[in-house]
């Protein structure tokens, strides 16, 4: 923490020590950013969790999706259903282009 002081009182002791009161002023610590990725742990946090939890939960979602359109052809889902899907697949898609 970095903190702006402001000296309030001196004491000369007669053995030659000098103490010091001090009072905070204001917190001049920066507030942490948080940004939209945050949630999924691409930044990393204090904690410990570190991008690889964020690559995980991307990849998970990527495969469910896949799969969701894999299962779509073999049960033969119609197809305005597997047209939406694909349009949400690409929608998703060109957030991370």
């Amino acid at each position: 923490a970095v903190l702006e002081v402001h000296a309030q009182w001196l004491f000369h002791a007669p053995d030659g020590n000098v103490q010091v009161g001090l009072r905070r002023l204001r917190d001049l610590t920066p507030i942490p950013t948080i940004s939209r990725w945050s949630w999924m742990g691409l930044r990393g946090s204090r904690r410990g969790i570190d991008s690889t939890h964020g690559i995980m939960v991307a990849s998970v979602a990527i495969f469910g999706v896949v799969g969701i359109l894999l299962m779509g052809r073999h049960t033969q889902l119609p197809e305005r259903v597997a047209s939406g899907l694909h349009q949400w697949l690409a929608m998703v898609a060109s957030w991370f282009a």
